[in-house]
């Protein structure tokens, strides 16, 4: 695993505060696993969830939830700001799970979908390795590479 989450390394760190908070015995672990933790970077990625969670709902507000108040918005898209309804950061979102959010969605027919996830799992392999973009049209492919 080359990645974790804000939301993981966030939780790791609450939970190694709390326990500490808590400690009836020596504090001394859970000291020595706070060093790991740049306070910084967790506020930074706090602010990074806040500011996705800002970004959704009043997209959603100007958009196709317009009728709705933002505490009706945050609380139909849940699955989306708690991790853990999904468990992981990559796990999709199905047609019944948009439908359940209020999103106006229309499932593809399966000769277009099949295209469409082939064009995924072209791209998501060319980017997992040496590229950082790719942009492509019936005549040309472009790619950024990726710094390494």
């Amino acid at each position: 695993m080359n990645w974790v989450s804000a939301h993981t390394i966030i939780r790791s760190y609450e939970d190694t505060i709390a326990n500490a908070v808590n400690c009836k015995g020596r504090i001394e672990p859970f000291l020595q696993q706070l060093q790991n933790f740049d306070i910084r970077i967790i506020e930074h990625m706090k602010n990074a969830v806040e500011l996705s969670k800002d970004i959704s709902i009043k997209a959603l507000k100007s958009g196709m939830m317009r009728n709705l108040s933002e505490q009706e918005i945050e609380n139909n898209i849940e699955i989306l700001l708690n991790p853990q309804r999904t468990l992981s950061h990559g796990r999709p979102l199905y047609y019944e799970d948009a439908k359940a959010m209020g999103l106006s969605v229309a499932m593809l027919p399966e000769t277009i979908w099949k295209k469409v996830w082939e064009l995924y799992m072209r791209i998501d392999w060319v980017v997992s390795g040496t590229a950082a973009k790719v942009m492509e049209n019936e005549h040309m492919t472009f790619q950024v590479r990726a710094r390494g």
